[in-house]
């Protein structure tokens, strides 16, 4: 028995493993495979996705954090526009999902970085704080690009 749950747990790893190679592998988009009006809409989310920025040149942990809200918002924006134009038959439940995931990414990493037993004893929430904003923001572009990733792929697959 213990030899049929060893085979099912490295069976299982190796189908993780492949699944989070194949998510983090760069992917050869050939645009010439796929062109037209909805490819400069991709292209123009991926621009306006780059220009994504806050305003880091700030003193204070409060407006440090308010540059990667308004970070955030612009990675959302552009996600919602992406999800407006090509899920548009799923487009509430996709739109729910993502504002789920993007609370869930911040409740993880606000936990991670200042809910342990350490990081209330330290007294360093203002940099615990700043790092699991960081993240946070770094993880919802993550995810933003991964979805026109996977919208790419799916365009030139259809050509």
């Amino acid at each position: 028995m213990k030899f049929i749950f060893s085979l099912i747990a490295m069976l299982s790893l190796s189908t993780f493993v492949w699944a989070a190679e194949e998510k983090t592998s760069s992917y050869n988009y050939e645009p010439s495979k796929c062109s037209g009006e909805e490819d400069t809409f991709i292209r123009g989310l991926e621009e306006e996705l780059a220009n994504c920025k806050g305003d880091f040149d700030v003193l204070s942990t409060d407006e440090l954090l308010k540059a990667y809200d308004s970070q955030n918002n612009c990675v959302v924006a552009v996600a919602y526009k992406l999800f407006d134009r090509f899920y548009i038959k799923n487009n509430k439940e996709v739109k729910e999902h993502f504002n789920d995931m993007v609370r869930a990414i911040g409740n993880y990493y606000n936990d991670i970085n200042l809910s342990s037993d350490f990081a209330t004893e330290n007294h360093l929430a203002a940099a615990y704080t700043e790092a699991a904003a960081a993240e946070t923001a770094a993880q919802i572009r993550k995810a933003v690009e991964q979805y026109i990733h996977s919208l790419k792929r799916e365009r030139e697959e259809k050509a």
